[in-house]
């Protein structure tokens, strides 16, 4: 237990430059602050082997490691974090802030700002699989001015699952993304499932290369949206600036809901430029008030899969529908011919009728 320590200018070859937590350590820190600290994992603080630390009160500036300058975690260890601030920490290759691979996260009201990696995840990088012992659960972070030279700026979220499905969700409730800045999701890289955005404000963002300024959801992953959720004002080289849904032939993503608020707005796209795939349980309403083609002239229909964003009409559709109004609209042009061809009959009638 460390209560209003300063660690400072400590350096490890491997793990923790200040800290390091193994094989079921405990640890709890309130108000410790570590500056200029360095190591090849976890520049101030490294946790491995299903260790443990609750913090409260941390300061972390101007550290720097190759993966996890601020904080690593992994091995399955368990990190809860409330009220800090790490900031100006310096990955090599990823995770400026935090590099959490395959453990429990429970974060509440921190500040990760200003921090950088070379490679993905500026602020945060986030990998999960079926075997954690529980989700990502981040409550009102507050993530700003971090950059990732390739894939989320502000946090990149993965799933090592190569061989089953991950069961495990990522929340991220309330959280405030920007100025982040990466060559492809500039707030946030989806490269996971069960990724959901529960209100919060992903604004101001930059993707430097063409999709999502704001979001973007990698192929075949989905996404979850509620509550009072905005993502608009971001920016990226080709438009997509917003939400960027990745559409293939076989790597199509989509948007799914659990119930938007008032006052929501997401701006939305797809790396195809033509279809966003929208899921079926997004209401009419909610997706009329709340989503926005990121691309003009667009707008959105449904089908019995899901909703897309097309150069159609708005509309609402099923397949079953969507028959009748074929139908319906072949009998409306076989009746207009048959008025047509009924007409010149009758002309030409009355102009024999007037020669005789």
């Amino acid at each position: 237990y460390l209560n209003g320590v300063t660690l400072k200018e400590s350096r490890a070859k491997k793990n923790g430059g200040a800290i390091a937590l193994k094989a079921n350590s405990i640890a709890q820190l309130e108000n410790v602050s570590i500056a200029l600290c360095s190591a090849g994992f976890g520049g101030a603080v490294s946790m491995t082997d299903y260790s443990a630390l609750n913090g409260a009160g941390l300061k972390i500036s101007s550290c720097g490691a190759d993966y996890g300058a601020g904080i690593f975690n992994e091995s399955r260890s368990r990190l809860t974090l409330s009220g800090s601030s790490v900031y100006l920490c310096e990955a090599k290759n990823c995770g400026g802030g935090l590099y959490h691979h395959i453990g429990a996260l429970d974060f509440a009201g921190n500040t990760w700002e200003d921090c950088t990696a070379k490679e993905s995840g500026g602020g945060l990088y986030l990998m999960t699989d079926s075997e954690n012992p529980s989700g990502l659960n981040l409550t009102g972070e507050k993530i700003k001015d971090c950059l990732a030279e390739k894939t989320g700026g502000g946090v990149f979220l993965t799933d090592n699952d190569q061989s089953s499905y991950n069961i495990h969700s990522s929340i991220l409730s309330g959280c405030t993304l920007q100025g982040n800045k990466a060559e492809t999701g500039g707030g946030i890289y989806v490269d996971s499932t069960l990724v959901y955005l529960v209100g919060g404000e992903i604004t101001g963002n930059t993707a430097t290369g063409k999709n999502g300024g704001g979001v973007y959801v990698d192929s075949m992953k989905d996404i979850d949206v509620a509550g009072k959720l905005v993502i608009r004002d971001n920016t990226s080289g080709s438009g997509a600036n917003n939400l960027s849904l990745q559409n293939g032939n076989f790597s199509t993503s989509k948007l799914y809901s659990g119930g938007l608020y008032e006052g929501s707005w997401i701006g939305i796209s797809s790396t195809s430029g033509s279809a966003a795939n929208v899921a079926k349980n997004i209401s009419v309403y909610n997706a009329m008030q709340f989503l926005h083609s990121d691309e003009s002239g667009r707008s959105f229909e449904y089908t019995d899969e899901y909703t897309v964003a097309t150069p159609l009409i708005a509309s609402v559709i099923s397949e079953s529908t969507s028959v009748a109004i074929i139908l319906g609209g072949v009998i409306i042009i076989f009746a207009v011919l048959l008025l047509l061809i009924f007409r010149k009959r009758r002309k030409e009638a009355a102009k024999s009728d007037e020669d005789e």
